[in-house]
């Protein structure tokens, strides 16, 4: 190589390093210094999986209601967080068939309940904390009539009624 050819391939090694920074994408500079956006919005937001499968979705109002739902991998809705028009929040866990099994919620009127549901997406059983103090298990038959109710009063005595299909109490303790 001759010393012409050296400080011709100098000046093209400098030209292309220039004329590279120049046009560098912006992202590269400082993407370890990049300022973060202190607000994002939208309407919606998905997180998917390496595959591109959708496996969360979190809508401002999906139905009037703004809620977050969570998906198995095969893309079925396994759990929900929401709130609903009228304030009431609800968690909401799903079968393999995406009918809500057990709901985790605060009342309308301020009561904590949980509920465990059947396969047929009735309330089986019901458990909660009333106003007065009262803790309640209500325990339900098939076809959702009262069968046992459970009771502690604010001042800790316990209650029990046992109720036959007609929801007539045959038997209470005390």
């Amino acid at each position: 190589m001759t010393r012409i050819n050296w400080v011709l391939l100098v000046v093209v090694a400098m030209v292309s390093g220039m004329v590279g920074a120049a046009l560098r994408p912006p992202v590269l500079v400082g993407a370890a210094t990049a300022k973060v956006p202190k607000v994002v919005r939208a309407e919606k937001f998905e997180l998917v999986d390496g595959k591109g499968k959708v496996r969360a979705e979190w809508q401002g109002m999906a139905a009037g209601n703004p809620a977050l739902w969570l998906r198995d991998q095969t893309g079925k809705v396994r759990a929900e967080l929401g709130v609903l028009r009228d304030g009431t929040p609800g968690f909401h866990l799903m079968d393999a068939t995406e009918k809500v099994r057990t709901t985790l919620s605060v009342l309308k009127d301020g009561v904590p309940a949980l509920s465990l549901d059947s396969p047929t997406g009735k309330s089986r059983i019901t458990l909660a904390v009333h106003h007065n103090g009262v803790a309640s298990l209500a325990l339900r038959d098939q076809a959702q009539k009262r069968r046992v109710d459970l009771f502690v009063l604010p001042n800790g005595t316990p209650r029990m009624t046992v109720r036959d299909k007609n929801e007539k109490a045959v038997w209470k303790v005390p």
